[in-house]
């Protein structure tokens, strides 16, 4: 068995990426697309120190998970959600860089979806995280629709 601090390491792992993804987005950007990716980034912040509270958490219940959830979870991070945003080209337009980050939140849906299954007591903050990146996924298809 694995323990919880490794499955919501991985998260950890993933919120840090998108972080450091949008604000160099941000960075390389001006106008609608940067103020996109300054809010994005910030978004990112705030799940990170959700789930590293989820770990200290998580460390005082000695809670454990199935081993085949860390090798799934790690490789469905590294193979389709950590390569886009490791990604150092910039979208040459405001569609493509929505459509970039429509990507990346879309994974992280699936991602933190299944996560909750094999991270028991903190669906509360599952709900609240994936609701939010529903939230962003929202917002940039309303935003690439009316570009």
């Amino acid at each position: 068995m694995v323990n919880i601090k490794d499955l919501l390491n991985i998260a950890v792992r993933i919120e840090a990426e998108g972080y450091s993804y949008y604000k160099k987005m941000e960075r390389k950007s001006t106008g609608k697309i940067k103020d996109l990716f300054s809010w994005l980034a910030d978004q990112e912040r705030e799940h990170e120190k959700i789930f590293k509270n989820m770990i200290d958490d998580s460390e005082e219940n000695k809670e454990t998970a199935y081993d085949e959830a860390l090798g799934y979870l790690d490789a469905y991070a590294a193979i389709s959600i950590i390569p886009k945003m490791k990604n150092d080209e910039i979208p040459v337009d405001f569609k493509e860089a929505i459509k970039a980050a429509m990507e990346v939140e879309k994974d992280s849906i699936i991602f933190y979806t299944d996560l909750s299954d094999y991270v028991p007591g903190y669906k509360e903050n599952f709900d609240k995280i994936i609701e939010e990146e529903r939230k962003h996924l929202k917002k940039l298809i309303a935003l690439y629709e009316n570009e």
